[in-house]
């Protein structure tokens, strides 16, 4: 079975990719090493000039021979989706997103570390779970994503991009929760300033109907997520950041060329009594993997897994991946 066949299974290893040896130019534009210069580790994919080393779960980089002129990304775990539609759940905030091109790996081991997606569990089963980090080496660190608000007597939860707020409830006559913000967990780094890795979340809707507001979407790498409009409509996740050297197993399709990473996930959405959606389909998810939003009687969407996408409403986030 080729490892393409693995690639939605979470807690497997998919790759880090890293270029050298080929020259400059090009859409990631890292230069050459020179010929005694060796990357491995991970799972090791040729891909239109590169050789891409990526992992989608622990394992260790080496670079032996010399230095190494990378482009590299590290994308965490999304946040999980907020339940419930009375009121309505917030989606989850898309894992932290650092990427660089021409950059300098000096000879050496590097551990990685994939975060995985952020777990939703109905309340009361259990707390909702934010997305874990991702790690290339002491260098960089990418934070998950925050989980949704499940009501709005509970926060939001800020990370790489925050989750989106609940919406007001009725009945209590409570004002709906804000969304989270995002970059809340800057991190440090050994060997380069960190950089924004993602947005805030949206705010959950105002009461407006016998179901209360619904909720906000997930911040993602780049942009906030919307906020909810009021009524039964939810907010939109917060749309990711491209890729242009990641192969097409990885990610998602997004506005441009690429390979799109990090989007949030929509908050909840619902039908009025008579049946009718605000929209259909239920908040969008942002490209890069988010989740969509909705009620349980459509499905909402986890956020797709080594792309790092926010979980919508009610559902899990999606693992990391780390790629040079």
């Amino acid at each position: 079975m080729g490892i393409f066949n693995e690639f939605n299974k979470k807690e497997k290893p998919v790759f880090t990719g890293s270029r050298f040896g080929f020259g400059s130019g090009g859409s990631g534009g890292a230069g050459g090493s020179g010929p005694s210069v060796t990357v491995t580790g991970g799972t090791e994919i040729k891909s239109i000039g590169y050789t891409i080393h990526v992992f989608t779960g622990p394992g260790t980089l080496t670079v032996a021979g010399g230095d190494a002129t990378v482009d590299y990304l590290v994308v965490a775990g999304g946040g999980s989706g907020g339940g419930g539609y009375a009121p309505g759940g917030g989606g989850g905030g898309a894992g932290g997103m650092l990427t660089g091109t021409d950059y300098s790996l000096v000879a050496g081991s590097y551990p990685i570390t994939v975060g995985s997606g952020g777990v939703y569990q109905p309340n009361p089963a259990g707390p909702l779970t934010s997305g874990g980090n991702s790690t290339l080496g002491s260098l960089f660190t990418a934070y998950g994503g925050g989980h949704g608000s499940r009501s709005p007597s509970e926060q939001a939860e800020p990370g790489g991009s925050g989750g989106g707020g609940a919406g007001g409830d009725n009945s209590f006559s409570v004002s709906p929760q804000d969304g989270a913000d995002g970059n809340k967990q800057t991190g440090t780094s050994t060997a380069a300033p960190q950089t924004p890795q993602g947005n805030a979340g949206g705010h959950g809707g105002p009461n407006g109907s016998a179901y209360g507001g619904q909720g906000g979407g997930g911040g993602g790498a780049g942009g906030a997520g919307d906020a909810a409009p009021g009524g039964r409509a939810g907010g939109d996740g917060g749309i990711g950041k491209v890729v242009t050297w990641m192969p097409g197993a990885f990610g998602t399709a997004g506005p441009s060329a690429g390979r799109w990473f990090a989007g949030g996930g929509g908050g909840s959405s619902r039908s009025d009594s008579g049946g009718n959606w605000p929209n259909p389909n239920g908040a969008s998810g942002g490209a890069g993997g988010g989740g969509r939003g909705n009620s349980d009687t459509l499905n909402a969407t986890v956020g797709v897994d080594h792309a790092g996408g926010g979980g919508g409403r009610g559902r899990d986030g999606g693992n990391g991946i780390v790629a040079i």
